[in-house]
């Protein structure tokens, strides 16, 4: 018979607003800050979560991610592990351009490619 109080719960976060040099870009695996309003956001985060229990929280070693999980983390009294393989997808060549770089230098079937990724 189904318990609530013993199913598991998964709380999924994705990371708060990066700076704005980043908006529209393919930021992949590029290592960058949160921006103030993602700052905020984190805040409103620990906010909302906290008093809730863990029993284990995971990040990724992404800065923006260590950023977002810091103020929660710091409410809670808890460290993260740090799991690599929860690191960003890797864009290759694409990482640090704008989607409207990639269609102007890339042929049709790049923008193919890219599209197959994201659906």
């Amino acid at each position: 018979m189904y318990s609530r109080e013993k199913a598991t719960r998964l709380h999924l976060v994705r990371h708060a607003e990066v700076d704005e040099a980043y908006h529209e870009v393919f930021g992949g695996q590029i290592d960058m800050e949160l921006s103030p309003v993602g700052h905020e956001q984190a805040k409103g985060l620990a906010k909302f979560l906290n008093g809730r229990t863990f029993d284990r929280i995971y990040r990724s070693p992404m800065v923006r991610v260590r950023q977002t999980a810091k103020p929660l983390l710091d409410a809670l009294g808890r460290e993260a592990q740090v799991i690599e393989d929860l690191r960003e997808v890797d864009f290759g060549v694409w990482t640090g351009h704008k989607w409207h770089e990639i269609q102007e230098k890339r042929s049709e079937e790049h923008t193919s490619e890219l599209q197959s990724h994201l659906n």
